[in-house]
């Protein structure tokens, strides 16, 4: 057996989409159309940046997350999801490898969803997501106001799945939130990187 590589789901202004719906996110990135996300870049100059090594041991999972909202503007209270879309090539069993880093927090969905994008066929996060912080704006008045910040954190995950059907798509998606200010400087941003592999019959 072999462990091929598949594909990288990886925050950017030109594959991840936005909408302040889960369900608007998810459809715009299976059927190519609705907002692109904004890449911000390191707004505040604080926030952690991924960035691959010099030497990739693979042309396929290649691509440098980049910091992305809806625009330079951040309402506090703000939540918007973010979701990246592949079509399903094979019905092997594959492995995803995912990084994420919000500010202020976020949960994290990965999902396999069928051909129109609108019914979830399965969820290979738990089906609530995977929960980074308390997402509520109020948090960033009461409970997240002095370090380590929630948003200093990134998460991982990793999980074997096996795809249902080739006519369907793997969807990732962020719920971000933006919490209310306790200071003068309250930016908000999403970035991801997914990598996933699948394995092969010799």
């Amino acid at each position: 057996m072999a462990i091929l590589p598949v594909q990288r789901a990886a925050s950017s202004s030109t594959t991840t989409f936005t909408d302040p719906t889960k369900a608007g996110a998810v459809t715009a990135a299976v059927t190519g159309v609705g907002t692109l996300a904004t890449g911000i870049g390191n707004v505040p100059d604080i926030w952690p940046q991924y960035d691959d090594y010099d030497a990739p041991n693979n042309a396929t999972l290649l691509g440098t997350p980049q910091l992305v909202w809806d625009g330079f503007s951040f309402p506090a209270g703000q939540t918007l999801y973010f979701s990246q879309a592949f079509s399903i090539s094979s019905l092997e069993d594959h492995v995803v490898v995912s990084t994420v880093f919000a500010d202020n927090a976020h949960i994290l969905f990965i999902e396999e969803v069928d051909p129109t994008g609108t019914m979830v066929v399965q969820s290979i996060t738990p089906p609530a997501g995977l929960n980074d912080g308390i997402m509520n704006p109020l948090a960033g008045v009461t409970t997240d106001v002095s370090a380590p910040y929630n948003w200093k954190t990134l998460r991982q995950y990793s999980k074997i799945f096996t795809p249902m059907s080739t006519d369907n798509f793997i969807v990732l998606t962020v719920q971000a939130i933006n919490y209310n200010p306790n200071g003068p400087v309250n930016p908000a941003g999403v970035a991801f990187v997914a990598d996933f592999y699948r394995s092969k019959l010799l």
